[in-house]
């Protein structure tokens, strides 16, 4: 454990300190059980406490609360009972004619049918080393020649061997049936096994039990011994009994042979176990949610008759064992009446060598186990496609909100489809899945594959949001049908699990037609048309191309392919609209966007190659395309775009990156000379500017403030969230010379379906780079990428909060809140000057600090019954601001001038370098050692900046108005009001937000968290628009405290 990076401690269990050792339990990730079946019991203390400890503590109750226990009770109980043998008797490994028996009745009535049929292996469930375990057979060999045909007599005689040492007994069916039963009595004749019967005792609860399964008479040919760590073999034994003997246990003169895990004899053997059956063992035995054990061995019989070819022999399973299995290279460590003080010193170098192997393997394995367990959902029951988890954190504990990431893997394709890395996850997944992990949810990383359709989409209801990254045309091409994919993702929405992005959300907002359900948007075109059908296209394309250029644009196509720009080669345009319609013999130009080549064609050829591609009639292409842009009509996303040719689209587009609402970053992407379309890889050029960018204000204002809120109404999907990740494509459509500020920028497409972060490129794999992975990303680029992943996380934590109504805000019993929100950036503060009392505004900066605090708000679901602010216009503002922003204007605004800033009399305008000066020569005077009871210069009533020279404090009495004011005068003016009028509000239950100057703040915080005055005098620097949470019972104590940050 230690050498894979975990700490573990060796403990000791007492029965006497069961309470203390399970709390100590507690604090573990993981404890591997040592202890020996029943040396509890011979301590004095109780196995089945241990275990399970009345529901209350013990093994289970660790499991319960997250701890993994290896072997956990259940483990040891269902892998090591017999009737573990009946639970796998279908797979490869499983003998199908296996029974088990619990009750007397059936184990009369079965015992005799089978041992008619043929001879048997009778298996009690609590004995260890072979103790009863009988080989048994018909002394008469009177066999019936198919089972059922008749059953034993009670007087037949039993050929019997038991396998801890290989002695032979005769005895009746009934006085076998008598011991088993009821061990020595009267009808049960003599017996000189060492066991004492009665293995039925206690009943199924108490693990009386017996298995009865065909005996294999190649076992006197030896078993195999099959050593495990979790899913790896790490050694295979040979053990063959004495000759005339039939079982090998240890001490009945059995001899061992020593294999390899790769030994070629057994590879049939070896390969239904590792490859076939392992995956079923442990939901076979009932523990699907169990991993299989840490260290545990699976002993197997030959059952093929003689002769069998070794590729087609069969080996079944004897027995399962995992309760403290030893490790036998270290047995010279173990005290005996001969080495009463043999120690860990005492074991060979080579035989240490060989088992610390073994135990290193078993820490990666065990590290393994905690990283999978450690994921909220379980994803065991789909196959796990990729080989690491490179670059993913480590999931929280109690996340939020359980969220996966969904993806395919191409299996037809070389490295599993062209985005992906070596690992078998798209390149970008992991800034996505760490972003998601950041703010506190988990995110898995998971696979589709078709063949687990149904298994993949009842993991996925069990998740609160799937992110979806499958590639366009992925799903596809590795067999799988992308329509039955979106109808499962469909059924989640309906479920209430977020899908980002839906399938609908992919069809309308990737679709062409949403170019014309934008229209009418500042971002759009009035002169877009929508064709779905060849009669509709041929006409209005017509009487479109006879008026002015157009770009014509398929659905379908990616990279620019079916994107036609047009124009008539004898530029006869009419003067208006619908003055005349284009014949079918008028000449295009054309040039086709995803490589920028032309052709030439008449108006009735591109007509028939867009509705039935290349025919007789469409005359000769070199497109790579086929045309055919309407087949399967509309429903199959058939249809094609008509729009206005903007001929500035040679200057380029701009591609705005956005994560949800935010603008994160803007590409311009520049034709190569000659071109018009930018698409990568026909030469364009590539600039990249941040979100501020000012020359592009102008769209940027109307696209994020105007227009965005109405994008998803428009496209018919008001019910969805604004993509997770997504772009927006712009061209230029305002004649040359119109100013900046004025142009006008149309959305040439949406783009939501899997759009890649390109800052991670150097991830995914190629042919010159094969083996690509997270590492190979730079840490520049990384940043970038995981800054775009955090923002992800916050927003869709967001999205859930909002859906859910489980933010930080969600109302709850016993619990009220006060939020504190720090006024925004000034006029005078922008510009280091000391405000006071004087009534300046906010900057737009202030003002889009106010509006940030206010989405914050919103995104975790706060709510206020009232809020409280100064009379200064800043803090009234930064109010409005942020309640405009999170949907709140049905409260009461109560303002107070109690809650306005420290007066700085004669210091309000100075610089913040003055006034400190003005400061530290206040206190030189009163000798203060701190600022808190220090007052700067008073103002005279004469001074403008005097609080009574200003209206707003007309009502206020004229002793009470201060000429300037230490903090500590500050305090005492604040904490009148929150003890009578904001203190009641929230002991009501009411929620509260108080937006007012830091001192003010500082008063109201000293007072709920009891600090002292150097404490409030830091607590003044909260910065701009800053949100402090106080989370309180009805008596105003604190019960949490946090910072919501952007």
């Amino acid at each position: 454990m230690i050498n894979a990076g975990m700490s573990c401690q060796l403990i000791h269990y007492r029965h006497e300190e069961h309470d203390k050792f399970f709390e100590v339990c507690k604090n573990f990730d993981a404890i591997i059980v040592r202890c020996n079946p029943g040396q509890i019991k011979a301590d004095g203390g109780d196995q089945g406490k241990f275990d399970d400890g009345m529901r209350h503590d013990g093994m289970r109750a660790m499991r319960k609360l997250g701890v993994q226990v290896w072997p956990s009770p259940d483990v040891m109980e269902f892998m090591g009972a017999k009737d573990a043998l009946c639970k796998v008797a279908n797979l490869n490994i499983g003998l199908p004619d296996t029974m088990a028996y619990y009750t007397e009745a059936d184990f009369a009535a079965g015992f005799k049918k089978t041992m008619a049929f043929q001879p048997r292996v009778i298996k009690q469930n609590r004995g260890s080393s072979g103790e009863g375990i009988w080989i048994i057979k018909l002394k008469g060999g009177n066999y019936c020649s198919a089972y059922g045909e008749r059953s034993c007599t009670d007087d037949e005689m039993l050929d019997m061997m038991e396998a801890n040492d290989n002695h032979a007994e005769t005895h009746s069916v009934a006085e076998f049936v008598e011991f088993c039963v009821n061990g020595r009595t009267n009808k049960s004749g003599t017996w000189t096994s060492k066991g004492d019967g009665k293995y039925l005792e206690g009943g199924k609860a108490a693990g009386g039990q017996l298995v009865d399964q065909r005996f294999c008479p190649r076992i006197v040919e030896g078993e195999l011994r099959y050593n495990m760590v979790v899913d790896a073999l790490v050694g295979i034994i040979h053990k063959k009994p004495k000759e005339g003997g039939i079982s090998a246990v240890s001490g009945t003169g059995s001899v061992y042979t020593f294999y390899g895990p790769e030994e070629t004899k057994f590879k049939n053997l070896t390969d239904n176990f590792l490859k076939v059956d392992l995956e079923y063992i442990m939901p076979s035995l009932g523990l699907a949610d169990e991993p299989v054990p840490l260290w545990w061995t699976t002993d197997f019989i030959l059952a093929s008759p003689e002769g069998t070819p070794a590729e087609q022999e069969k080996w079944i399973v004897g027995e399962f064992n995992c309760s403290c299995v030893g490790i036998s290279k270290c047995l010279a460590a173990f005290c005996k009446d001969d080495k009463p003080n043999a120690c860990y010193s005492d074991i060979a170098v080579e035989d240490l060598k060989e088992a610390q192997r073994y135990g290193d393997l078993m820490g990666c394995k065990a590290l393994s186990i905690l990283d999978m367990v450690q994921n909220p959902v379980s994803v065991s029951s789909i196959t796990k496609v990729a080989t690491d988890n490179l670059g993913l954190k480590k999931q929280p504990p109690n996340p939020k909100y359980k969220t996966a990431l969904a993806q395919i893997y191409v299996r037809c394709q070389p490295y599993g489809g062209s985005d992906k890395s070596s690992n078998g996850h798209r390149y970008d997944s992991i800034p996505f899945a760490n972003g998601m992990i950041s703010v506190g949810m988990s995110c898995q990383l998971i696979h589709y594959t078709h063949q687990e359709h149904s298994a993949f989409f009842n993991v996925c209801r069990n998740f609160d949001a799937i992110i979806v990254r499958c590639n366009p045309g992925q799903i596809k091409a590795d067999g799988g049908d992308q329509g039955k994919f979106d109808d499962g993702m469909r059924a989640m929405r309906k479920l209430g699990v977020q899908v980002w992005p839906s399938p609908d959300v992919m069809e309308f907002m990737g679709a062409k037609d949403a170019l014309c359900k934008v229209a009418n948007l500042s971002i759009g075109l009035p002169d877009t048309l929508a064709y779905y059908t060849e009669a509709d296209f041929a006409a209005g394309f017509k009487k479109t191309m006879a008026f002015q250029p157009r770009v014509i644009k398929q659905n379908r196509g990616s990279s620019g392919e079916g994107i036609w720009i047009i124009k008539l080669k004898a530029g006869n345009y009419c003067q208006s609209y619908g003055e005349r319609s284009c014949t079918d013999d008028e000449v295009l130009e054309m040039m086709e966007a995803n490589d920028n080549h032309g052709e030439t064609h008449t108006v009735a050829e591109f007509v028939e190659f867009c509705v039935n591609g290349r025919t007789g009639k469409s005359g000769n292409w070199t497109s790579k395309g086929v045309g055919k842009y309407l087949e399967g009509g509309k429903a199959a996303g058939g249809q094609l775009v008509d729009q206005r040719f903007c001929p500035r689209i040679v200057e380029g587009e701009l591609r705005y990156n956005m994560v949800v609402d935010a603008l994160v970053g803007i590409i311009h992407k520049k034709p190569k000379e000659g071109g018009i379309s930018a698409v990568s890889g026909t030469g364009s050029i590539y600039t990249f500017y941040g979100p501020e960018e000012p020359k592009f204000k102008s769209l940027t204002e109307n696209f994020l403030k105007r227009d965005l809120e109405y994008i998803m109404p428009s496209l018919g999907l008001a019910e969805e969230p604004v993509p997770l990740w997504w772009t927006t494509d712009f061209i230029l459509a305002s004649p040359e010379g119109t100013p900046a500020d004025q142009e006008k920028w149309i959305v040439g497409e949406f783009n939501c379906s899997c759009v890649g972060i390109s800052t991670c490129l150097a991830a995914f794999c190629r042919d010159d780079a094969p083996n690509a992975c997270y590492s190979d990303i730079s840490v520049e680029n990384l940043r970038e990428a995981q800054r775009y992943g955090d923002l992800m996380g916050k927003k869709a934590r967001a999205i859930l909060n909002m859906a859910t109504g489980r933010g930080l805000g969600a109302r709850c019993p016993g619990v009220n809140r006060i939020a504190f929100l720090m006024e925004g950036e000034t006029t005078m503060s922008a510009h280091g000057r000391c405000i006071g009392w004087t009534d300046c505004d906010l900057t737009d900066t202030g003002k889009m600090q106010a509006f940030e605090a206010g989405k914050m708000l919103r995104d975790e679901c706060f709510c206020f019954d009232i809020v409280f602010t100064s009379v200064l216009r800043r803090c009234i503002r930064t109010a409005w601001c942020a309640m405009q922003e999170c949907d709140s204007f049905a409260m009461p605004v109560i303002n107070s001038w109690r809650l306005n800033d420290q007066h700085m009399g004669k210091l309000e305008g100075a610089t913040w370098a003055e006034a400190m000066a003005g400061f530290e020569s206040a206190r030189a005077k009163c000798k203060e050692s701190s600022f808190y009871n220090v007052a700067p210069p008073a103002v005279d009533q004469s001074d403008p900046r005097h609080p009574l020279n200003n209206r707003l404090y007309k009502h206020v009495p004229k002793m009470a108005l201060p000429a300037s004011e230490s903090l500590c005068a500050t305090v005492n003016r604040v904490l009148p009001f929150f003890h009578d009028t904001i203190s009641p509000c929230v002991m009501a239950g009411k929620s509260v937000m108080v937006c007012a100057p830091g001192a003010a703040l500082a008063a109201m915080c000293m007072q709920l968290e009891g600090l002292s005055e150097s404490d409030v005098t830091s607590m003044q620097m909260m910065s701009p628009g800053a949100l402090l949470v106080y989370e309180v019972d009805p008596s105003l104590n604190v019960l949490n405290k946090y910072v919501l940050r952007k």
